[in-house]
């Protein structure tokens, strides 16, 4: 199936250096955020977004990287609930933060149309708001 997904990543007791995410049992596209932070912190909860397609009943995240100069992996789960009341929200997560992308990359190369076409694009699709959509709201 397809939809969208949250992992949400606990390095365990000591800081994990260098993290690397790998997301098995599921094609992806647009995570949020792109780049996990150099150092994930021990006690903390750390939230992936994105979009899935081709995606099995044993999809999971696997986080790996350096913990007490050794390498480190664990394996979590991904619950794929296709339609789920408890995924309903998702959508609109997802969407946003592409907007924001989208806006980062237009702050930095300068706005297009096609941009421009994206973010309408995005708004319209997910019923979202965005500084260049507010009059589309209803």
């Amino acid at each position: 199936g397809t939809g969208f997904f949250v992992a949400l990543l606990c390095p365990g007791g000591k800081q994990l250096r260098t993290p690397v995410l790998s997301l098995r049992g599921m094609k992806t596209e647009s995570l949020f955020p792109r780049r996990l932070p150099s150092k994930l912190l021990p006690g903390r909860r750390y939230v992936v977004l994105g979009r899935y397609s081709d995606g099995t009943a044993e999809a999971y995240a696997e986080l790996s990287g350096i913990r007490s100069h050794r390498k480190a992996h664990t394996l979590s789960p991904i619950t794929l609930e296709e339609g789920s009341r408890s995924t309903d929200h998702l959508p609109g997560l997802w969407a946003g933060n592409k907007v924001s992308s989208i806006e980062r990359w237009v702050r930095r190369k300068g706005f297009s149309p096609a941009s421009r076409d994206k973010i309408l694009g995005l708004a319209r699709t997910y019923g979202i708001l965005t500084k260049r959509t507010a009059l589309l709201a209803k």
